[in-house]
This record gives structure tokens, sequence and C-alpha cells, in this order.
């Protein structure tokens, strides 16, 4: 009868997330998507493949780690996995960098932990707006579009680059 018990509190709290998925998952994820894509192309500016790398690394690690957080009752047990998340995200993306883009490790670190730190800290700023029902949605839109014109740029600089490079090498002939 307890199994039973904690199976339906269980699915209780799935269908719970499912319905709060704006609060949640998608303002959460917005906010990480537009700060640390943001971040990355002022580092590294035009660079198209950063760019896709660093938005399908968040578009993994944030929404598993805030599913996973989501079910986490007790305060100081969720404050503990929080930060281990983190550290593991900083630590996962740091060598998916280094993988990737073949930078050196410690700049990779380096981007990683300010790109981390930045937007927690944002979330972490907006987190009393989460227990309103119309702020997060508006907010997830707000840090959607802010993504998207990020994406909008870089796509353009670097279509702008292939081209100017094209000529480039017609000119030579």
């Amino acid at each position: 009868m307890r199994f039973l018990q904690c199976f339906l509190d269980f699915l209780e709290d799935f269908f719970i997330t499912i319905y709060n998925l704006d609060v949640d998952i998608l303002l959460p994820l917005s906010i990480t998507l537009a700060i640390e894509t943001g971040i990355y192309m002022i580092l590294k500016h035009k660079d198209l493949k950063l760019f896709i790398v660093v938005s399908l690394m968040n578009l993994i690690l944030n929404p598993s780690m805030n599913i996973g957080l989501h079910f986490i009752k007790d305060d100081a047990t969720y404050w503990i996995l929080l930060t281990i998340f983190e550290v593991l995200t900083i630590a996962i993306e740091s060598v998916v960098l280094k993988l990737f883009m073949k930078f050196h490790y410690l700049p990779c670190l380096l981007f990683s932990i300010h790109s981390n730190v930045i937007s927690f800290g944002i979330g972490m700023l907006l987190f009393p707006v989460y227990e309103m029902k119309i702020t997060p949605i508006i907010l997830s839109v707000i840090f959607l579009l802010i993504y998207l014109v990020t994406f909008g740029v870089v796509l353009f600089s670097a279509m702008r680059s292939h081209a100017k490079g094209n000529d480039d090498a017609r000119c030579a002939k």
C-alpha cells in the first residue's frame, strides 16, 4: 500500500511538472540560452559552430537539471544538489567546448564558469517572480527573443564573413 501511495505521489508531481513547464523548465532554459549564448558570442563572435554547440549543451543540461531538481522537497537537499549539478554542468561544458571547438582547456573552463555564474545569478534575481503565473511566460518570451536575436546576429555575421571570403578569393584570381 505504501508503494502505491509513493507511486501516486510521483505521478502527481510528474504531471504538475508538465503543467508548470513554463516556471520549472522554460523560464530557466530561456534565461540560460539568452545569457550564456550571449556571453559566448561576446567573447568569440561570428562563430556559428560555437553558437550551436553552446545551445545544444544548454538544451540538454538545463532541462535535465531542472526536471531532476523539481522532485526534491527538502530545501537543504535541493541546494546541495543544485550546487553539484552546476559544478557538473561547468565540467561537462568545458570538456565539450574543448572537444568540439579545439580550444585549450583553461579558457573553456573559464568561459563555462563565467557564463554559468552570470546566468545563475540572473536566475536567482528573477526567482521571486517564479511564484507568479503570467510573469514567467512573459519573461520566457523575452529571453527567447533575446536568444533568437543573438542567433540572427551570429548567423548574419557568419554568412557575411563567408560571402566576403568568397569575394576575396574571386578577386585574387
